[in-house]
């Protein structure tokens, strides 16, 4: 293995931990989406280093997935904060 992978081993283990230890919903979101980075530059690594084309197919692909994940928990996780802080606001009015 080449140092560059083992960097970026050490990095995707930091990130776990930051998913796991994270005190808010945003550091744990973020660490998400750095381990899918590092996931995908994983892949591309391989891709290069073995000379096979179709893991950059399979890390095309997880990008893709994982931005659409984040964008979802996004979605799911923020408007019904977003709404009970605006239903705080009326009442406080």
């Amino acid at each position: 293995m080449s140092w560059v992978l083992y960097i970026l081993i050490v990095l995707l283990v930091a990130g776990l931990y930051r998913l796991v230890r994270g005190p808010l919903l945003e550091d744990r979101l973020l660490a998400l989406n750095v381990i899918a980075v590092l996931i995908i530059l994983i892949m591309s690594y391989h891709a290069i280093a073995y000379g096979q084309s179709f893991y950059l197919d399979i890390a095309l692909v997880y990008a893709l997935l994982s931005f659409g994940d984040i964008l979802a928990f996004v979605k799911i996780s923020y408007i019904p904060s977003i709404i009970s802080k605006d239903e705080k606001r009326e009442d406080e009015e």
